[in-house]
């Protein structure tokens, strides 16, 4: 089974060609404009925010670091650690200080 978005390459006539000729493959097509519905839309858009400004000295260095950003995302992305987002774009939850000597006393 292949999820698939509205991508040229995806819905070419070569594509359908291969699919009609493998009985075996199920292909499901995404509606357009729908990345909520594939997950995998939001790691290759923080991969690729992660890469968009680097500066690699080749293509050894650029295959490092997608790597790294990749091991990163699953670090981040483990069941214990759902609660987190690896870009940072959910606030952060902080409790405020009860007594007089906190560090914010003053301010």
């Amino acid at each position: 089974m292949v999820v698939w978005d509205q991508l040229n390459a995806h819905v070419c006539a070569e594509m359908r060609a291969f699919i009609d000729d493998h009985d075996w493959l199920t292909v499901f097509q995404l509606p357009s404009y729908t990345p909520e519905l594939s997950p995998t839309e939001g790691i290759w858009a923080n991969l690729k925010g992660h890469l968009a400004n680097l500066a690699v000295q080749g293509g050894v260095d650029h295959l490092a670091a997608i790597k790294h950003h990749l091991k990163r995302l699953r670090y981040w992305l483990q069941p214990a650690r759902r609660h987190h987002c690896p870009d940072r774009t959910h606030p952060r939850t902080r409790t405020a200080p009860t007594n007089e000597k906190s560090a914010f006393h003053g301010l």
